[in-house]
């Protein structure tokens, strides 16, 4: 019987450690991804400008979620755009381009619809020997409570690895539009 009182506080003991441990992690996270695709900056402008052609190439997309809806707003390009989006997989969220410079920088505003928190991304184009170096950074702040920045760190890794799926996807499409301009 003496053991059941010890096992019993050794896992409270656990518990209240782990439970204050949670608030020594960070309190927002932040990925960078970038790719050199082989075309000018100003070629690839218009395809992260315009959120209708954001279908085409990012990890938000049918292939991945045979479900997803896209909805638009605003103007058809640069900042004020709004890209809106449901699906089974991919949840709900809305996406608005709130800075715009023409084949250097796009900058948003990204909510989930179960979320107050605001990600703010921008995508980076920078004119290199070989082509276009294009560099998307978001930064994505937690709630201050445990589970939520624990969870932090499996969003981070989902993040990340939706930011090099969609540049991967940027990448070809850039690609191909230049092929097909070589052809004609």
């Amino acid at each position: 019987m003496k053991l059941l009182p010890k096992v019993l506080l050794s896992l409270l003991f656990v518990a209240v450690c782990l439970y204050m441990g949670a608030y020594l992690l960070p309190k927002q996270y932040e990925v960078t991804h970038a790719e050199l695709m082989d075309d000018d900056p100003s070629q690839i402008y218009p395809l992260i400008s315009n959120p209708t052609e954001w279908e085409k190439w990012s990890a938000w997309n049918k292939e991945n979620d045979p479900s997803l809806i896209h909805m638009y707003g605003g103007p058809l390009a640069g900042a004020g755009a709004r890209h809106r989006w449901s699906g089974d997989k991919v949840g709900s969220s809305e996406m608005i381009f709130t800075q715009s410079l023409e084949a250097e920088m796009l900058g948003y505003e990204q909510m989930q619809d179960d979320d107050t928190l605001k990600t703010k991304g921008k995508i980076l184009l920078r004119k290199a020997a070989e082509g276009t170096e294009v560099v998307w950074t978001q930064v994505s702040p937690l709630n201050n409570h445990p589970i939520a920045l624990v969870k932090g760190l499996w969003q981070k890794r989902k993040a990340q690895k939706d930011l090099q799926q969609s540049l991967a996807g940027l990448k070809t499409l850039v690609y191909n539009n230049s092929k097909k301009r070589a052809a004609k």
